[in-house]
């Protein structure tokens, strides 16, 4: 999770009400990484976990990310984190 882009989401939430929702792609051990978006006061966070993303390169990861989203509609603004803790690529 990218703390900084969830402050930067929390600010106009704040201003303009609406709703601030995470999205994380990861194994399922790191749980605590939704339950701490969650203590930061995001309103959801939600884990794409499956065994068929592990070793996901940039393009598939954009993917099951843009699909996820595509998934929360209607949205207003999309903020992407570059903070990950596997290989650091920040390709998208």
């Amino acid at each position: 999770m990218d703390r900084k882009a969830l402050e930067a989401a929390l600010q106009p939430r704040e201003k303009e009400g609406g709703e601030v929702v995470t999205i994380s792609m990861a194994p399922p051990h790191t749980t605590p990484v939704v339950r701490e978006a969650l203590a930061m006061s995001a309103d959801w966070s939600i884990l794409l976990s499956d065994s068929t993303f592990a070793g996901s390169d940039g393009l598939a990861t954009s993917y099951i990310l843009s699909t996820a989203i595509t998934g929360l509609v209607p949205y207003h603004l999309i903020l992407c984190g570059d903070q990950q803790d596997d290989e650091h690529r920040k390709q998208f």
